[in-house]
């Protein structure tokens, strides 16, 4: 569950720095922090150069020529808030609000998590489901449906 640390501390830097000039200046106290909390240097490293990439091509987009049309968001119905936790809920909000999943991803997301095992869709199932869908990671989805298979009952989504 390598990736799911990464996205971790992704959704960490996103909601605890202001603006780019303060995450270059005090990377070094962040990456400290983030030590402190037991995160690895890898796991850190990875998820500077994630979002680095991210920005860099935010930037190339945002000359392209074409206008921007307003993202529309999806929200869960009642009926599917029932089978999220309240903390897997809440971190599918930061997702959204810190503008790190674009519509399909969230739509993948959602239909991921909700595919497999148990009923309840817990806050380590959709940090796994979002880091193979934001990382193109296969494998961690693979394992995380693995980890699942005791429940035979699947939700229907």
């Amino acid at each position: 569950m390598m990736r799911s640390k990464v996205l971790e501390i992704v959704v960490f830097l996103m909601d605890n720095v202001q603006d780019f000039d303060s995450w270059l200046t005090d990377a070094d106290d962040i990456s400290a922090t983030l030590q402190d909390m037991g995160y690895s240097e890898s796991d850190i490293g990875s998820a500077y150069e994630w979002l680095a990439s991210r920005l860099h091509d935010q930037g190339e987009r945002q000359f392209t020529g074409f206008t921007q049309v307003p993202a529309m968001r999806r929200v869960l119905s009642d009926i599917e808030k029932r089978f999220w936790t309240h903390e897997a809920h809440s971190f599918l909000l930061k997702l959204i609000h810190s503008n790190l999943v674009d519509n399909e991803q969230l739509e993948t997301v959602i239909d991921r998590s909700a595919l497999f095992g148990s009923r309840t869709v817990t806050l380590e199932r959709v940090q796994g489901v979002a880091a193979s869908v934001l990382f193109r990671d296969l494998e961690e989805l693979e394992e995380l449906m693995d980890g699942d298979s005791d429940d035979s009952s699947p939700m229907i989504h």
